[in-house]
């Protein structure tokens, strides 16, 4: 099973929708998963203390070191928070 397809499939376990899609993106380093869901439902893959999204990514890549690569899994930011800087982030946690 290739990799999109696994977290494909564990994301249609976890997600009640099943919306969740997973883009594939080679980098210099080595691939990256990025998973794009509905708002509503991002915090099911980020999970209490980001423990759901933290496993998913010890579980990537420790199958990326098994293969002798790097394979790292994320969520794609919203577009209104590429435009942002880190101090209004900081300000609106505040």
């Amino acid at each position: 099973m290739k990799d999109i397809e696994l977290l494909g499939a564990i994301l249609s376990r976890l997600l009640e929708s099943g919306e969740a899609q997973v883009t594939e993106i080679a980098e210099d380093e080595g691939t990256m998963l990025l998973i794009d869901s509905p708002d509503d439902q991002k915090g099911r893959i980020i999970g209490k203390r980001g423990r759901t999204i933290q496993a998913l990514r010890a579980i990537f890549g420790a199958i990326g070191a098994k293969e002798g690569r790097l394979l790292k899994v994320d969520l794609r930011p919203r577009p209104e928070d590429l435009d942002r800087d880190e101090e209004e982030f900081e300000e609106e946690a505040l």
